[in-house]
């Protein structure tokens, strides 16, 4: 931590005028230059005295704590950066936050609004206090470390669409994917300890001996999400496939999916949170973050894919032989039964079609 309290310039100018004053008064037996100057050594004193009170807790153990709200926040969405300060909200006034450069403007206002332009993790460098004496005598300065980080997921979107094929599974999402059921139960008999919601009363009418529920686990349904980036692919179409492909996460999460996310050979199997905290920080030439875990060999299929060389027709065979393929960008004339999403589409015009073609496709069902 950086701190210092130090004299300002006219602080040290009073101070020199007011010994002045009080060295000609007692050389020269003068008593008003000894009063005046002693008047403004006094002023200049108190003034520095009072500004030592008012930063009397700007110490190592001042509880700053920086919150981002929301946080995670979506690319494009509006951020609003407070700061938790213990038992000393006083000094809100004299507190200014330094922000990575990524994040505009460079420094913020306590409370201040501003946009996350694009997905990332930003940590927060330092908090900034600084307080000028009341009659400019003197200034006090401290840096605090703040370990706090703020997480920009991509943007993303809800994918509503409803199946027109059969699945085989008797419920549907609210995406109109099928969702595991939550109500499959067997019967056992009644054990001590048993809570009594759980009796089965009609089973133990008929077998004459108490019957609890036992619920069975839900059916697991499994999906395969993966990015592939093609030669050249311009930053715009980075951005949309990551897009897609977070709202492909978040929607089949939501609709109780296990979700593997891929990327070349890596390939993670997390919440749809801790996936989309991989996208925030996804780079076309790096491996996936945190890669761990094989993906499930049945399921839902999709790879969205961008760049010059992802149509070629030895990728076109391995992708088009069990899963459904979104290309962004790329060749004018993408390959029979893939999505072909333009790279100057809107999220949600992207998103209305790779719907409709997850309605339509019953891949991995």
């Amino acid at each position: 931590m950086k701190r210092y309290r130090r004299p300002t310039l006219r602080g040290v100018l009073l101070l020199l005028a007011g010994l002045a004053g009080v060295g000609i008064g007692v050389v020269f037996a003068l008593p008003v230059p000894v009063l005046l100057g002693a008047a403004v050594l006094a002023a200049v004193i108190a003034d520095f005295a009072a500004l030592a009170h008012h930063t009397r807790h700007w110490n190592s153990n001042l509880p700053i704590e920086p919150v981002f709200a929301p946080n995670p926040a979506m690319a494009g969405q509006t951020v609003t950066l407070n700061h938790h300060l213990g038992a000393h909200p006083e000094i809100a006034a004299d507190l200014t936050q330094e922000l990575p450069a990524e994040l505009e403007p460079s420094a913020a206002d306590l409370g201040y609004a501003f946009r996350a332009r694009r997905r990332g993790r930003y940590p927060l460098r330092k908090v900034l206090a600084d307080k000028l004496a009341v009659f400019g005598c003197g200034r006090a300065h401290a840096e605090f470390p703040t370990p706090a980080q703020l997480v920009v997921w991509p943007e993303i979107m809800f994918l509503e669409f409803h199946t027109s094929r059969g699945t085989g599974l008797e419920d549907e999402g609210q995406a109109g994917v099928p969702v595991p059921k939550s109500d499959d139960i067997t019967l056992r008999e009644y054990r001590a300890g048993d809570a009594l919601h759980r009796v089965h009363w009609r089973s133990t009418a008929r077998r004459g001996e108490l019957m609890s529920r036992a619920e069975e686990p839900a059916r697991e349904l499994n999906a395969r999400v993966e990015l592939r980036f093609g030669q050249d692919a311009t930053a715009a179409e980075v951005e949309l496939a990551v897009s897609l492909v977070g709202s492909l996460v978040y929607t089949l999460g939501e609709s109780g999916y296990q979700v593997a996310l891929g990327k070349g050979a890596d390939w993670a199997v997390d919440g749809w949170r801790q996936l989309l905290d991989r996208l925030a920080v996804l780079a076309p030439e790096a491996p996936l973050p945190a890669a761990h875990g094989q993906p499930p060999a049945l399921g839902l299929a999709v790879t969205v894919a961008c760049g010059a060389g992802v149509g070629d027709a030895e990728l076109s065979a391995e992708l088009s032989a069990d899963r459904l393929t979104v290309l962004v960008g790329g060749p004018e004339n993408p390959p029979a039964g893939w999505v072909a999403v333009s790279a100057h589409a809107t999220l949600a015009e992207a998103g209305a079609a790779l719907a409709a073609a997850l309605a339509e496709s019953g891949v991995g069902r």
